[in-house]
C-alpha cells in the first residue's frame, strides 16, 4: 500500500518535478471522484490549464470559483456536453483540439446506473465508462504523445476487478445481466487500454478503484430508487471502507502523476519516485509495461487478475473487443478509415501517402488488425499485390502470426494457395515461423500443401527445418508428402537427421512404417543416428 503520507509528499513536489503549464482533460468532473481530482490537481500544478466537462452549468460555475480560490494562476474552461453521445464526445475534442497542440493528461469518470439508450442507441450505463471514454482517448492521444514530463490517460471505474466478460454481447451484456456487470465492464476497460497503449506505448493508461468515496452517483436515477440508496448507504459501511473525498482527491492525482506508473517507453515517467517506492507492474504482470490496473492506494492488482487478462490476450477476446469498440465508433460518428488510421498512435503511423490497396497491405505486415477491419468493412479488395514480392495481404498476416487477420481474410475468400515472388504461400510463411493456430486455420480452408517454393521445399521441408515438431505432425496428419526432394537434393527425412531433431526423426520414420526399435537394431544406439547419417541418410 502507497501511505497517503507518501502520496502528499508526491504530489507535494508536482509543481517542481513536472513543468508549468501542464494541459489537463477532466471528462465527469462537476461532481463526485472527478471533482474531487481536478480540485488537487488545480491545487498542485503550477500554472494548470485545464479543461473540465460535464453536464451542469451551475455545478460548473461553483467548481471554477472554488478552482481560483484554491491556484490563481491556473486557466479553467468549462464545457457543457452530454458526453454519452459519441457525435458529442468528437464535438468536445474539436474544442479542445481548436486551441491545445499538447495534453498532458485525460482523466475521465463519466458514468451513470442509468439504463436508458441514447438517441445513437447504446445503453447509457454502457456507453459512458467504455465507449465514450475511449473514443474520447483516441481522439486526443495524438495530443498526448506530443506532450512532454507527462503523457498519462486515466480512467476511474473498478480497476483490480476484472472478471468474466461475454464477448458475444458486448454492449448488452450489462443491462442483460446487471450483477455481473462490473467484472465484464471493467475487463472492458482494461483490455482497451491494453490495445491502446501498445499503439502509444510513450502513454500511460490507468484503470483504477476508487475505493469507498461518498458522492452523489446515483442521483440521476428514479424516485423510486432513493429507499433502495438509502438502504445502500445505510449497510455499505459493514463491507466497504469508505475514505473522505479529500483523500480520494490525493490519490487520485497522485496515480495520475506519479513515476510509479511510467509508460512502457520514453522519458515522462511523471513525479520521480522516493527511494521506498517502487513501480508498479503492468497488466501483463510486468513492471512498469505502460498500462495498470490498480486499487485504490495504487496497489497492484491480485494475480488472479494477470491471469485472467493474460487468458483473455491470448484467446484473441482482447482483439475481438478492440474490433467490436471500432466498429461501434464508425458505425455510430460516420468516421472513415482516414479519420480512424490516425487514431492508433502518432498522426503519421498510418502513411498516408498510399492508397487502399496499398493501405491493405501495409495493415498485415505492422500488426494494425483494426485498420484491417475497417479496410474490409469497406469493401477494400483481400487480392492487393505487393509489386516488388507479389505478397498479399493473407501472405503478409500468415508470415506476421496475427490470427484474427487470417480468420478475416479467410471470411472474404483471400486465396490460400498464392504464391510470392520466392514461390512461397501463406502455409509456406506460417510453416518456416511454427504459427500453429493459423497453420490450422489454413489447413480447414483446403490448402494446397505439397507446393514448391523457388527452392522445391514445400511447408513440410520448411517446418522440419527449424525443428517445428507439432507443424511436422499437423502436416503429416493431413497427410503431407515426405518424399519431395528440395533443389538440395534433400527429403524432409534427410533434414531432420542433418538438423537432429530427434523427434520429429521418429515422427517421419513412424509414418513411413518404420519403428525406432527397427532403427535402433539397424544403428546400434539411437543418438549415433545422427553422427551416422549427417551425411547421407537417404537410405530410410
Amino acid at each position: 500500500m502507497v501511505t497517503l503520507s507518501a502520496t502528499e509528499a508526491s504530489n507535494s513536489r508536482i509543481s517542481s518535478d513536472l513543468p508549468a503549464g501542464l494541459v489537463a482533460v477532466f471528462v465527469g468532473a462537476t461532481s463526485g471522484i472527478g471533482e474531487y481530482a481536478l480540485k488537487e490537481f488545480a491545487k498542485q500544478a503550477k500554472r494548470p490549464k485545464i479543461y473540465f466537462v460535464g453536464r451542469s452549468q451551475d455545478a460548473a460555475n461553483r467548481i471554477t470559483g472554488e478552482l481560483k480560490d484554491l491556484n490563481r494562476t491556473g486557466q479553467y474552461t468549462f464545457i457543457k456536453s452530454d458526453v454519452s453521445l459519441l457525435k458529442n464526445v468528437d464535438t468536445v475534442c474539436e474544442q479542445i483540439l481548436a486551441k491545445e497542440t499538447t495534453i498532458n493528461l485525460l482523466f475521465q469518470t463519466q458514468g451513470t446506473m442509468r439504463s436508458e439508450r441514447t438517441s445513437e442507441g447504446l445503453a447509457m450505463f454502457y456507453v459512458l465508462p467504455v465507449t465514450s471514454r475511449i473514443l474520447f482517448t483516441l481522439n486526443l492521444l495524438p495530443t498526448l504523445q506530443k506532450a512532454n514530463s507527462l503523457k498519462r490517460v486515466v480512467s476511474v471505474f473498478a480497476g483490480g476487478f476484472e472478471g468474466p466478460f461475454s464477448d458475444k454481447d458486448w454492449a448488452d451484456y450489462v443491462g442483460k445481466n446487471p450483477m455481473k456487470a462490473r467484472p465484464h465492464v471493467a475487463s472492458m476497460i482494461t483490455m482497451a487500454h491494453n490495445a491502446m497503449a501498445r499503439q502509444a506505448p510513450d502513454v500511460t493508461f490507468i484503470h483504477n478503484y476508487p475505493g469507498g468515496v461518498k458522492t452523489n452517483f446515483g442521483a440521476d436515477l428514479a424516485a423510486w430508487t432513493i429507499p433502495l440508496r438509502w438502504l445502500f448507504s445505510l449497510i455499505s459501511p459493514i463491507f466497504l471502507k469508505y475514505i473522505s473525498s479529500e483523500e480520494c482527491g490525493k490519490r487520485q492525482l497522485y496515480g495520475a502523476t506519479s513515476a510509479r506508473f511510467p509508460p512502457a517507453k520514453g522519458e515522462a515517467t511523471g513525479v520521480f519516485l522516493a527511494d521506498d517506492i517502487h513501480v508498479a507492474r503492468g497488466t501483463d504482470g510486468q513492471a512498469g509495461s505502460g498500462s495498470y490496473t490498480i486499487n485504490f492506494d495504487g496497489e497492484n492488482a491480485s494475480p488472479k487478475v494477470y491471469e485472467h487478462l493474460a487468458k483473455a490476450k491470448a484467446d484473441g477476446a482482447e482483439e475481438r473487443l478492440w474490433a467490436h469498440i471500432l466498429g461501434e465508433i464508425k458505425g455510430i460518428t460516420g468516421k472513415t478509415i482516414r479519420e480512424l488510421c490516425p487514431l492508433y498512435g502518432h498522426t503519421d503511423v498510418v502513411p498516408m501517402n498510399i492508397d487502399d490497396r496499398q493501405l491493405l497491405l501495409w495493415a498485415p505486415e505492422n500488426g494494425q488488425k483494426d485498420v484491417m477491419r475497417l479496410l474490409l468493412d469497406n469493401d477494400t479488395k483481400v487480392h492487393a499485390e505487393d509489386r516488388e514480392s507479389f505478397q498479399r495481404p493473407l501472405s503478409w498476416t500468415a508470415r506476421n502470426g496475427h490470427i484474427v487477420v487470417v480468420n478475416l481474410l479467410l471470411d472474404q475468400n483471400a486465396n490460400v494457395d498464392a504464391m510470392d515472388s520466392s514461390g512461397q504461400t501463406p502455409l509456406h510463411q506460417a510453416a518456416v515461423r511454427g504459427y500453429t493456430a493459423i497453420i490450422k486455420l489454413l489447413l480447414e480452408n483446403n490448402v494446397i500443401m505439397d507446393i514448391n517454393d523457388s527452392s522445391s521445399r514445400t511447408p513440410l521441408t520448411l517446418a522440419v527445418i527449424e525443428g517445428h515438431e507439432v507443424v511436422v505432425k499437423l502436416l503429416l496428419e493431413k497427410k503431407a508428402n515426405m518424399d519431395i526432394k528440395d533443389i538440395a537434393n534433400r527429403t524432409p527425412l534427410n533434414w531432420a537427421v542433418l538438423k537432429g531433431h530427434m523427434d520429429i526423426i521418429r515422427l517421419l520414420l513412424r509414418k513411413k512404417g518404420i519403428s525406432w526399435k527397427e532403427i535402433q537394431m539397424r544403428m546400434g544406439r539411437p543418438e549415433r543416428l545422427t553422427i551416422r547419417t549427417s551425411t547421407n541418410a537417404s537410405y530410410f
